[in-house]
């Protein structure tokens, strides 16, 4: 479920799509919320609440986080001129700006599931001993 979590160009079965989601997104809010800490404080300095600072670099985050998942998966499997995946590669980008993560790598999930335009590199193997 967890295995090949970092190799783009792997076709994942729906159990390690799940598994891709719930680590990327724990993942994701962890780097969101260490990086809202730090700007919450500039935020109140500001005039504004640390809690509306924490949200909007959370969002900042997420727009910024999905498409790049998105277009990093796109390239690594050859995808990039499929018009209909690199709708759902933008589409993540409105996805994350309306829900955040939650919704964003939703569209980023999908798009491990698809299978590699890429032809699979034939692998060597040595002599068999019979």
């Amino acid at each position: 479920m967890f295995r090949r979590l970092t190799d783009f160009g792997h076709q994942r079965t729906l159990v390690e799509a799940i598994g891709f989601y719930l680590t990327y997104l724990v993942l994701g809010i962890a780097i969101a919320a260490a990086l809202g800490a730090i700007a919450g404080p500039l935020a109140v300095i500001n005039g504004g609440s640390s809690w509306e600072g924490g949200m909007l670099i959370g969002t900042i985050f997420a727009v910024i986080a999905c498409p790049v998942l998105s277009f990093t998966i796109l390239f690594k499997k050859g995808l990039l001129s499929h018009i209909g995946y690199v709708i759902v590669a933008v589409l993540s980008v409105a996805g994350a700006a309306f829900l955040g993560l939650t919704l964003g790598l939703i569209f980023v999930t999908f798009l491990t599931t698809r299978p590699s335009a890429r032809r699979a590199e034939p692998v060597e193997v040595g002599p068999t001993f019979a």
